[in-house]
């Protein structure tokens, strides 16, 4: 696989991350803004518990041995309903195994809180719903979000300059340049570079960079002459050709 190849694929992979992660932000703001309107429009009732049900699903435990890696717990499920002057409310909701003994027994009510005008938004009232918990959801949903949102501008930004990339190899002016230093440079994580200094046709010094492997920055030393190609119209951007004297020995041969 080739580098343009790689590049191609790295960007569609941050595309598609950045929107798988924009949409389970979405997903994730659907409690938030339930809990919302819950709290400032909801209406407490109490609906009768018409079914129940005790279901086992499976989980998994690294802990255990290969044959025995999934276990199972049981979640505890009632069903309610209930006609109120808006609509009829129904749902479900999910109980500790000590409510659900007590469930399983007929005609017992359960509290609920519903939306009016929109009766299937329903969930089971425990208290006041607090600014706190709608916070913690909006929290939730906005790091997926904000994720989504980088990778799509990472994606935007390596997009540009492979784009300035080809148009410099394509139309850049031919120019010498000196090596100014070249290692493992940069603040934190270090990158081997070569770094170097050139003039445009008008006279002005600029300074580049060029990120390459290790082997291939071992063999560059400070005061170096090479070659570098600039861009026709942004000659602050530039790509590092090589050494003047291996570009001459290539010619030769």
């Amino acid at each position: 696989m080739n580098e343009k190849e790689r590049s191609r694929r790295a960007l569609i992979a941050l595309v598609l991350g950045g929107l798988a992660s924009l949409a389970g932000g979405l997903v994730l703001s659907g409690p938030a803004l339930q809990s919302y309107l819950l709290k400032n429009r909801g209406k407490v009732v109490h609906a009768r518990v018409t079914a129940t049900e005790a279901r086992k699903q499976p989980i998994r435990n690294p802990g255990l041995r290969e044959y025995r890696r999934y276990t199972s717990e049981t979640r505890y499920i009632v069903w309610y309903s209930v006609l109120t002057p808006d609509a009829l409310v129904q749902g479900q909701a999910d109980v500790s195994q000590d409510e659900y003994r007590g469930f399983s027994e007929k005609g017992r009510t359960l509290p609920v809180i519903y939306l009016p005008g929109a009766p299937e938004v329903s969930q089971r009232y425990t208290g006041p719903i607090t600014w706190g918990r709608i916070a913690r959801q909006a929290v939730y949903s906005a790091v997926f979000v904000f994720l989504g949102l980088g990778l799509w501008a990472y994606a935007g930004y390596r997009w540009r300059e492979k784009r300035m990339e080809h148009e410099i190899r394509a139309s850049g002016v031919i120019a010498r340049a000196t090596v100014k230093e070249a290692g493992c440079l940069g603040r934190g994580w270090g990158v081997w570079q070569v770094r170097y200094v050139y003039r445009d046709r008008a006279g002005r010094a600029y300074e580049g960079s060029q990120n390459m492997p290790k082997v291939e920055v071992e063999r560059h030393r400070a005061g170096d002459v090479g070659l570098v190609r600039i861009h026709p119209k942004r000659p602050q951007r530039s790509l590092w050709l090589g050494k003047e004297s291996e570009i001459e020995a290539l010619r030769l041969e």
